[in-house]
């Protein structure tokens, strides 16, 4: 399968973790750099960072439209792509989860990862690989650090994103659109989860969004204060009526996820 790992050119050291858990699990991938604050002009910034459920910051917009870099990739191919954030760590069992992705009919947005949150899925679950299974995800929260998604999918969330901005993650999870699915057990975290997980983290990070900007901006009026709390009220209205509607089906709980198969020990420095 295709892979995709988003990074920006002065994360070097991200890079080279990247490149070792590559060839640690005998994947190839294409590096996809980074849009950055500078590649998008002010008045694009000022427009797409007023048009979520709260002020965005610059380094959100960035990171939003790297995201759309990839999806664009993958609208225009006629295959799965793996996308990756350059801070995800990938189980062991993450080739042959590809292969069996590869291979399915059902979904066209699949997610490795699992981030300590709870999230709406099926009750029952499809078989992929020995040991290894599909739930369908009909509400997630938050994470796009490491999912799979088809050239169908990538469209939808290119519409979306067209229409208005969001965290990446944002758009993903609000796209009912799509047919989504979790991996069980979950094969991805990023690193600034694994001590939640118990795992050692093969790297130290820091958040590349958040870096320049220690609080969240505010909204520069009330009229877009209102459209801010409106857009909320909608999106989590959404979210409620979908739980609802999938309450025979689906239920709120932490996806699995087997801690043996991260302890392999990749580091930037192998």
């Amino acid at each position: 399968m295709r892979i995709l790992i988003i990074n920006l050119e002065q994360e070097k050291q991200r890079m080279k973790f990247q490149t070792a858990q590559m060839k640690f699990l005998g994947l190839d991938f294409e590096k996809l750099p980074a849009v950055t604050v500078n590649d998008i002009s002010a008045p694009e910034l000022a427009l797409r960072a007023s048009q979520w459920e709260r002020p965005m910051r610059n380094t959100e917009v960035a990171c939003l439209y790297s995201h759309r870099l990839a999806w664009q990739k993958v609208a225009q191919g006629n295959e799965p792509v793996l996308i990756l954030e350059d801070d995800a760590l990938l189980s062991s069992k993450t080739p042959e989860i590809l292969t069996g992705l590869e291979r399915q009919n059902i979904a066209n947005h699949v997610t490795l990862e699992i981030r300590g949150r709870k999230k709406l899925l099926g009750q029952k679950a499809v078989k992929l690989i020995n040991g290894t299974v599909l739930s369908r995800l009909f509400q997630d929260r938050t994470g796009a650090g490491a999912y799979v998604i088809w050239p169908d999918a990538a469209s939808i969330l290119l519409k979306t994103s067209d229409k208005a901005a969001g965290l990446a993650d944002a758009i993903i999870a609000g796209a009912y659109e799509m047919s989504s699915w979790q991996v069980e057990p979950a094969a991805a975290l990023q690193l600034d989860q694994c001590d939640h997980y118990g795992i050692k983290s093969p790297l130290v990070t820091r958040s590349t969004i958040g870096i320049n900007s220690n609080d969240k901006p505010a909204a520069p009026n009330l009229f877009l204060l209102l459209n801010f709390k409106r857009r909320r009220l909608v999106s989590q209205l959404r979210m409620g009526l979908r739980q609802l509607f999938n309450i025979t089906r689906a239920r709120r709980r932490f996806a699995t996820i087997e801690i043996q198969h991260y302890q392999h020990h990749i580091s930037a420095d192998n």
